[in-house]
């Protein structure tokens, strides 16, 4: 995940404009996805 780790420093603009929070990206969504569609339990039997 990307994640801005809070660290006491000056605040910009372009740290106005984006939220705090993590947010997951397109492959780790995917990723997430995959595995909870796959069984991937059964399938390495």
């Amino acid at each position: 995940m990307l994640c801005d780790t809070p660290m006491k420093r000056q605040s910009s603009f372009a740290d106005m404009e984006y939220p705090a929070r993590c947010k997951l990206t397109r492959r780790e969504k995917f990723l997430t996805d995959l595995d909870r569609l796959v069984p991937w339990t059964e399938l390495m039997h």
